[in-house]
């Protein structure tokens, strides 16, 4: 490849004029994780202009939560509602000048037991003087989610006997469930206690290793699907920190290398035309934290018995 040749200028001057550049976040946070209801939540909200030398003539700050239906504004000093949001107006913000406001929510007292969490969002937006960038936009919204009082449901234990099944061998598993959350459990999402009188399900899952925890409450593939004994009801009638054992008695499978999972608190499945209870995506029983509801993959070895052949000597 030859030399790189640079045509000949034919023009004037290129003149290049820089745009400024803001940086508008906000963040917020109501100082605690989890509430209950006719609590009220006050908000700090903290906004910033973050960048080093230009300003923004004018800002303000918009509010909205859910759900709106068990949640009463009361907003505080300089809030004014717009349809179903509140607004702050904030003024102008100098380059790395920052300024907070308080917004506060009233919770019913009655509120509905599927009611899980109380989300509350913040956005803030500017106008400027002049031509501006906006350095990065993804912390212009903040949200925060606090968790309604609950039962949190979790399994602390599992445990299988004989450690080293034979293929189509009883086996016996075990599993420990707890109520690590702030309420005690008395009834289902629906307020129902029976039919039947064990208030939600547990249930093993069997796969192939490697593989997948099970999706959800509704997933029972390579669980229920295995059969009714995968599955064990348990009364569940437990307060902040106590526990519950039950014992599933389940048949080995073909040789192989297995994960074995436990899930609390599934949705039944129908068996033929009966259904006791559907539930909703999260199981029967309402809780602020789902994920810790499956155990991690438990590593269980089916093997096929060995004989060693008998060896006869002569006296």
């Amino acid at each position: 490849m030859g030399p790189f040749v640079l045509p000949k200028r034919t023009g004037g001057c290129v003149y290049v004029n820089q745009i400024p550049r803001v940086d508008v976040h906000v963040s917020k946070s109501d100082g605690q994780l989890q509430t209950e209801a006719g609590e009220t939540l006050t908000y700090t909200i903290h906004y910033t202009n973050s960048a080093d030398s230009e300003a923004v003539a004018y800002v303000q700050i918009m509010d909205s939560f859910a759900p709106a239906d068990v949640i009463t504004a009361s907003g505080g000093p300089g809030w004014t509602q717009v349809g179903n949001a509140h607004v702050f107006e904030a003024g102008p913000l100098a380059p790395g000048e920052s300024g907070s406001v308080l917004f506060s929510l009233e919770l019913d007292s009655d509120i509905p037991p599927d009611v899980l969490v109380i989300e509350n969002q913040a956005t803030v937006s500017y106008t400027s003087t002049e031509e501006t960038i906006e350095v990065g936009k993804d912390d212009n919204t903040a949200i925060d989610t606090t968790f309604l009082s609950a039962p949190d449901l979790t399994i602390t234990g599992l445990w299988v006997e004989p450690t080293d099944p034979r293929p189509g061998s009883p086996m016996t598993v075990t599993i420990v469930v707890e109520n690590q959350g702030a309420n005690a459990i008395t009834q289902r999402w629906d307020g129902s206690t029976d039919n039947p009188d064990e208030l939600f399900m547990a249930e093993l899952y069997l796969k192939p290793h490697p593989s997948s925890p099970p999706a959800d409450a509704f997933d029972h593939e390579l669980g229920w699907s295995r059969g009714e004994e995968y599955i064990v009801w348990l009364d569940g009638r437990l307060d902040p920190g106590e526990s519950e054992q039950a014992t599933l008695h389940v048949t080995a499978p073909g040789s192989g290398h297995y994960d074995l999972y436990a899930q609390v608190d599934v949705s039944q499945p129908c068996q033929e035309t009966l259904c006791y209870y559907w539930g909703k995506l999260w199981g029967l029983i309402p809780e602020p934290f789902e994920d810790n509801n499956i155990t991690t993959a438990l590593s269980l070895s089916v093997k096929n018995a060995v004989y060693l052949p008998l060896v006869l000597r002569e006296s």
